[in-house]
């Protein structure tokens, strides 16, 4: 038996089972988004480029490529030499005019879809809504991000730990944009009598320190609150973690702010990198496009940055990529060491 894209007589031990229900609305809009458009028809006679579909749906080329992309990793388009086409099951039932056309019947499913959001009150009349998000102050919004993200990096750091060797920290660790601190309390395990800098914006830092009034959860570790894109830095760290960071930021910014993590290695000091890599397999290899379509919708300008794209900066830097791994849940880690006696 089957539910969903997963199915439910195997045993699922770990939370992505859960994560994957709780983002399946992800995957339905892409349909619905693609039969709003009119995709399918203009996909199904021949290969088309982005420049023809953009044209046709009057849609934007470089947010369209981001959709198309996610399209192909549930199946429903396929690429060729840059140009797009129809799979077969959407050729078959997604093309206006064909004989077994379901379109209408999926966008009759996207219909009842905000009914939906009332299953709670329907089933208890009495229990109170969460308070929207915009009744929430900035502070208490902020407070509820960083709790919320913080359950998830509890269950990522110990993997990305485990894929770290513990002769790599020979000196004090910065962890870019480390939210609660997860993370680099973690690493602080491996290398107990290590430094170690957690550096976020101000207010993620005050959240921290919330979220974490204990002391003794600070130990060794030191709140850094400013912008990464301004804030100068004393001394060179041996270990550099940039953990769901680059991809809040555009291309160009996001070359200049791994470069100038770089730039704060060691000699022989090794940056890790986690995030969410299209290009890459891994147990969900469509997660990547996703997320990517989620920071489109959710941020100014983030992008989820091809794995290969991260190699080759870090490679114009003269970082040797050491190792890459996908872990055991939807994302992957990126290691890679200084070599370079000295970097400008």
């Amino acid at each position: 038996m089957a539910f969903g894209f997963k199915d439910v007589t195997t045993a699922h031990t770990g939370f992505q089972f859960l994560e994957d229900l709780s983002t399946a609305y992800w995957y339905s809009q892409v349909l619905f988004t693609g039969l709003e458009l009119n995709l399918f028809q203009y996909m199904d006679q021949e290969f088309c480029s982005v420049e023809t579909l953009a044209r046709e749906t009057n849609s934007q080329e470089e947010e369209l490529l981001r959709l198309l992309r996610a399209m192909e990793k549930t199946g429903l388009v396929t690429c060729r030499s840059e140009n797009w086409c129809n799979t077969k099951a959407s050729s078959l039932f997604l093309v206006p005019g064909k004989r077994d056309y379901m379109g209408e019947f999926f966008l009759y499913r996207q219909y009842m879809r905000p009914q939906w959001d009332t299953l709670t009150q329907k089933i208890a009349p009495e229990q109170k809504k969460a308070k929207p998000l915009t009744a929430l102050s900035y502070e208490e919004r902020t407070l509820g991000y960083v709790t919320s993200t913080d359950t998830l990096v509890r269950q990522k750091a110990k993997q990305i730990v485990r894929l770290l060797q513990p002769d790599n920290i020979s000196g004090p660790i910065l962890d870019i944009g480390g939210g609660a601190g997860s993370l680099i309390r973690e690493l602080k395990i491996l290398a107990p009598d290590t430094g170690a800098i957690l550096f976020d914006i101000p207010e993620v830092i005050e959240a921290a320190r919330t979220l974490y009034p204990d002391t003794k959860d600070w130990d060794g570790i030191t709140l850094c609150g400013g912008d990464f894109r301004f804030h100068e830095f004393e001394g060179t760290f041996s270990l550099i973690c940039m953990s769901n960071f680059l991809h809040t930021y555009g291309p160009e910014e996001a070359r200049i702010l791994l470069l100038k993590a770089v730039s704060l290695l060691r000699p022989k000091g090794v940056i890790v990198i986690h995030d969410y890599f299209p290009d890459r397999k891994g147990v969900a290899p469509e997660k990547g496009s996703f997320y990517d379509l989620a920071m489109m919708l959710n941020t100014f300008n983030g992008v989820c940055h091809e794995s290969s794209t991260i190699r080759q900066w870090l490679g114009e830097a003269g970082i040797s990529t050491s190792d890459i791994k996908d872990l055991a849940t939807d994302s992957t880690l990126i290691m890679a060491k200084n070599i370079n006696v000295n970097l400008t």
